[in-house]
């Protein structure tokens, strides 16, 4: 696919965290003897697994990965609480251990590693493994095959597709653009943030709140600030039939029609139900429920002058030989916005990246665009929260969309965790974007 045109999904990095918690095992100060368990897998020779056949990720992994392998099937098969691996590096173990999962989807009882204790014995590095069950081995037995299938779903369900969820910020271009499209918006409003809006009976709060608001800000710093008066102003100026209407341009409410199974479609006002209150906080993504797909599609529409495409997971089947059999060729469905309004969203979301809440999102050599999320979780108040970054590089001619999403991250405030996410997200770029080529800056 040229770099020149963005078209539809050229790749979707989207990335619901877990988090693995590694610890050190400290028995009274002592020098331990090597355990016989250790002594044991020492010996054990590396073969098939017992299925009597290679599995296909027990064959990508080395000699030690594969008895590793083998030492994890055989603990989870027994629910043993607690068993020695002849493995030791994090890394090491995180693959091995998900290769088994991912070799052995029938084993639904096992949810994730819940941790991993490390210690030394005869000069020599060993772990005890704890897997965490999410059913025990009477419970299995009571179930009938309808609740064991069930369970398999439910352990294997794919987040990105099948859950939705509030998606807080990250709606905030969605809402601008639509504000542009329909004149609404001219693009040099001026609007001031006292830390608070007052509609109707309800005195609806901006982040800004403790700190006595935003004050005056044009477009631009109300994206990088993520100002929630200015959006709610901006929503009611769109008015609920507009608001609706792109909405359903957008993608929202329907299915995408990517090639996964279990599409989730999300949860929609209707403009003749929704009030002065619904509209207000609809406009900084709160109070109505979408998926990573859905919004992923929708947000490659915003960024590459409006075409919106139907995304797919492959884009090319070949037979064994290597020879394609198959082109599976971009589907334009329709176009959401001009590339006018798609230019100036960028620029906002440029402005975000650079001076913003996403400035940790940076990654040097590369101009990145985009938007970070925060969107409290029901029942409000517990400090329950989802938080997002969607973005994209480069800012001219963009080829490759990012959306990185945290479902209650482990954090003493939930909602100040911009900067998390944000560095989450440049990580992750770092790395993929010299492996897939992406265009850096020009230089300076």
């Amino acid at each position: 696919m040229s770099k020149k045109r963005f078209s539809g999904l050229r790749l979707i990095l989207m990335v619901p965290v877990v988090v693995l918690l590694a610890g050190g095992l400290i028995i009274g100060g002592r020098a331990l003897q090597e355990p016989g368990e250790v002594r044991t897998l020492k010996r054990q020779e590396v073969a098939q697994t017992d299925e009597g056949h290679q599995e296909y990720y027990f064959g990508l992994l080395n000699e030690n990965e594969q008895r590793g392998y083998r030492e994890i099937l055989e603990g989870i098969r027994s629910f043993e609480d607690k068993f020695y691996l002849s493995l030791s590096g994090d890394n090491e173990i995180d693959r091995v251990y998900h290769a088994v999962l991912k070799d052995h989807p029938e084993l639904f009882w096992v949810h994730n590693r819940k941790q991993v204790y490390k210690t030394t014995f005869s000069n020599a590095n060993y772990c005890m493994f704890s897997p965490g069950y999410s059913y025990t081995d009477e419970e299995i037995q009571a179930m009938d095959e309808k609740a064991k299938s069930e369970a398999w779903y439910k352990m294997w369900r794919n987040f990105c597709v099948s859950d939705t969820f509030e998606p807080g910020s990250t709606i905030k271009p969605f809402t601008v653009a639509t504000g542009l499209e329909i004149g609404a918006l001219k693009g040099d409003e001026i609007y001031y943030c006292g830390g608070s809006l007052q509609i109707d009976e309800w005195e609806i709060k901006c982040i800004s709140y403790d700190n006595g608001g935003h004050g005056q800000q044009n477009l631009t710093q109300v994206m990088e600030n993520s100002c929630n008066v200015a959006l709610m102003q901006i929503g009611l100026a769109i008015g609920p039939e507009e608001f609706c209407k792109y909405q359903s341009i957008f993608g929202f409410g329907q299915y995408t029609g990517i090639d996964l199974p279990g599409e989730a479609v999300g949860i929609l006002q209707s403009p003749d139900g929704m009030i002065k209150t619904d509209l207000a906080t609809n406009s900084f993504g709160q109070n109505f429920n979408v998926t990573m797909l859905q919004l992923a599609t929708g947000f490659c529409s915003l960024i590459n002058g409006g075409d919106y495409y139907e995304p797919h997971l492959v884009k090319a089947i070949q037979d064994e030989n290597g020879n394609v059999i198959q082109t599976i060729d971009p589907v334009l469905e329709k176009k959401t916005i001009s590339k006018e309004t798609s230019d100036k969203l960028k620029s906002y979301m440029y402005s975000v990246v650079q001076n913003g809440s996403g400035r940790y999102a940076q990654v040097e050599g590369y101009d990145i665009g985009g938007k970070t999320g925060t969107a409290e979780k029901l029942p409000r108040g517990e400090n329950k929260n989802v938080v997002s970054f969607i973005g994209y590089a480069p800012q001219e001619n963009p080829e490759i969309m990012i959306y990185v999403v945290i479902d209650e991250p482990n954090a003493p405030d939930q909602s100040a965790t911009s900067s998390l996410i944000s560095q989450l997200a440049s990580d992750i770029m770092a790395e993929a974007f010299p492996y897939l080529n992406i265009t850096k800056a020009p230089a300076e």
